[in-house]
Order: structure tokens, then sequence, then C-alpha cells
């Protein structure tokens, strides 16, 4: 597997912690203010990897998608 670049941690980052936020709040309560602040970053960094809230959530459920596929393929090699 290739090593991952700085900007893939940093998104993917952004994206965990923006599905626990979600879970704690709900999407409606949880602005991207709060979600850079719990990532240590600006919110015109989340702006640069997301172009908004709702592709911000659009990126979550492709995200847990693919992570799902992953472990249920890894299950069904073993």
């Amino acid at each position: 597997m290739p090593k991952k670049t700085k900007g893939q941690i940093t998104k993917e980052m952004i994206l965990t912690k923006a599905i626990e936020l979600f879970s704690e709040k709900g999407f409606e309560q949880t602005s991207t203010q709060e979600i850079a602040d719990v990532c240590g970053l600006s919110q015109t960094n989340i702006f640069y990897h997301f172009k908004n809230k709702k592709g911000l959530f659009s990126a979550i459920v492709d995200f847990v998608i693919a992570n799902n596929r992953e472990i249920f393929f890894e299950k069904d090699l073993q």
C-alpha cells in the first residue's frame, strides 16, 4: 500500500472528527468551525478539502462505505 500524503492524512482526520461530532451533536448543530477547531485547523483548510458542509457529509458516506467494504472483503479472504 502506498504511503499516504500529508493532504490525505489531513482529509482523513477531518472525516473522522466530523463523524464524531455529527454523531454527538447532529449534522445541523455541528459547524465547520467546530470541526476545524477539533482538528486544530483553520476553517479555510476544511474548505480546501471539501467544497462545503454537504460535500463533507457526502465524503463521509463514501469514506464509511469504502472502509466497510475493505473490512468485509478482508474478512472474506481469511
